[in-house]
C-alpha cells in the first residue's frame, strides 16, 4: 500500500445513497462483508463531525477495488461524480480493479449521456475559476436544475468522460443478489487480494489459476465459474483452453501456478483420487507460502471438515509399501459417495501420500466458502 493509514480497505462501494442505500447497495455491502471482503461505504465509516470529502478521497486511494453502483439519480449528484472521476484516477495510475454494476439503468445510457445521466453546463460566468453554473441533470420525472458553484464547464465535462471511460469497462447489468453472488463476489475476493505488479515477466501470465476435477465440475460450475471471472476481466487458467494437444500436462500446469497471482481450488466429490488435482493442491499451497498467492477454497458439494479431516471421499491412505525404492509402487484407498476405489500408481509414494493429506487439511483452514451452484 502507498500509504501507512489504517484506513485501508478491498473495496470501495459508489452508489447515490437515495437510490439504494437501503435497498441493493445495504444487501450488496452485507454480501461483500459475509464473503470477507474489507468494504468501505460512507454510512458505515464516516463519523459525525469528519469533512466527507478528504475521508472520500482518502478511502478511494486506499482501497485495492472500486465497485461504481450506477442508479437513476446518480449523475445528479458531484459527489458521486467526483468519486467517479478519482476512482478511475486510480485505475490509471495504479491498476486499480473498478467494477461498474448498472442498477436499473442502461449501460448505454450511462455511456452518451442520455436519460437521467444527462449532463450539461449552462449560464456560463466568465473570468471566474469556479464559475457559478446551472446545471441541467435529467432524470425520469423531468428536468433538474442544480446550482452549484462546483459544477465548472471543465468539471462537467471530466465528469461526462468519466462516465463514457466507467460503461465501457467490463460490468453487470443487475437487478439483485443472485447475479451478484454468483459472478461477482468471487471475482472480488481474487482481485482485491492481488499484486498490482507481476513478480514475472513471461507471456504465461494469468490473475487466477482454477484447480478442480474436470468429471465432477468441468462441464457445470466450474464452467460458469470461468466466464464470471473472465467477463470480470480476470485472467484466468483452466486447462481446456490453455493446453494444446501435444504438450505435457504437468510443466504447463506447473509454469501456470507459479505464474499466476491467485488461485481457486474447487474441492468435489473425486478430487482427491485425481493425482494431479493433489499436486496442484500442493503447489498451490507452496506459491502461497513463497510469495504470498492468495487461494480462495471452494467446497463444492462436500464438507470442509471431511477435506480438513481426509474422510469421505477424500480419505486417502497408502498400503502395501514396497521397501528400499525411491518410486514406491502403492495401492492407495480413496473412498468416495459410491465406496471403496482402489488406484494403483507408481506416483503415489507414502511420502507423497502424507503430503497430500497436509496440504488438504491446509487449504480446508483458509476463509473459503461453500458453494452449491
Amino acid at each position: 500500500m502507498a500509504s501507512t493509514s489504517t484506513l485501508i480497505y478491498d473495496v470501495f462501494l459508489s452508489f447515490r445513497g437515495e437510490d439504494t442505500r437501503n435497498s441493493f447497495t445495504d444487501h450488496l455491502y452485507k454480501a461483500l462483508h459475509e464473503a470477507g471482503i474489507r468494504t468501505f461505504r460512507d454510512s458505515e465509516e464516516i463519523r459525525e463531525g469528519q469533512e466527507l470529502k478528504p475521508e472520500i478521497e482518502r478511502s478511494i486511494t486506499e482501497s485495492k477495488a472500486s465497485i461504481i453502483v450506477f442508479s437513476e439519480n446518480f449523475a445528479n449528484s458531484r459527489w458521486c461524480l467526483d468519486e467517479l472521476w478519482l476512482i478511475l484516477e486510480q485505475k490509471r495510475k495504479r491498476g486499480n480493479f473498478v467494477l461498474p454494476l448498472f442498477y436499473g439503468v442502461d449501460p448505454s445510457d450511462v455511456k452518451n449521456q442520455r436519460g437521467s445521466f444527462r449532463i450539461e453546463a449552462k449560464n456560463k460566468v466568465k473570468g471566474s475559476k469556479w464559475t457559478p453554473m446551472k446545471v441541467n441533470c435529467w432524470n425520469q420525472r423531468g428536468s433538474l436544475v442544480i446550482e452549484d458553484s462546483k459544477w465548472t464547464e471543465d468539471n462537467v465535462q471530466r465528469w461526462k468522460a468519466a462516465l463514457t471511460e466507467a460503461a465501457n469497462l467490463k460490468g453487470m447489468v443487475v437487478s439483485g443478489l443472485i447475479t451478484l453472488y454468483s459472478s461477482m463476489i468471487p471475482s472480488l475476493q481474487f482481485t482485491t487480494s492481488l499484486p498490482i505488479s507481476m513478480a514475472s515477466t513471461s507471456t504465461l501470465i494469468y490473475d487466477v489459476f482454477l484447480s478442480f476435477r474436470g468429471e465432477d465440475t468441468r462441464n457445470s460450475f466450474t464452467d460458469h465459474l470461468y466466464k464470471a471471472l473472465h467477463e470480470a476481466g480476470i485472467r484466468t487458467f483452466r486447462d481446456a483452453e490453455e493446453i494444446r494437444e501435444g504438450q505435457e500436462l504437468k510443466p504447463e500446469i506447473e509454469r501456470s501456478i507459479t505464474e499466476s497471482k491467485a488461485s481457486i481450488i474447487v474441492f468435489s466429490e473425486n478430487f482427491a483420487n485425481s493425482r494431479w488435482c493433489l499436486d496442484e493442491l500442493w503447489l498451490i499451497l507452496e506459491q502461497k507460502r513463497k510469495r504470498g498467492n492468495f487461494v480462495l477454497p471452494l467446497f463444492y458439494g462436500v464438507d470442509p471438515s471431511d477435506v480438513k479431516n481426509q474422510r469421505g471421499s477424500f480419505r486417502i491412505e497408502a498400503k502395501n509399501k514396497v521397501k528400499g525404492s525411491k518410486w514406491k509402487l502403492l495401492k492407495v484407498n480413496c473412498w468416495n459417495q459410491r465406496g471403496s476405489l482402489v488406484i494403483e500408481d507408481s506416483k503415489w509414494t507414502e511420502d507423497n501420500v502424507q503430503r497430500w493429506k497436509a496440504a488438504l487439511t491446509e487449504a480446508a483452514n483458509l476463509k473459503g466458502m461453500v458453494v452449491s451452484g
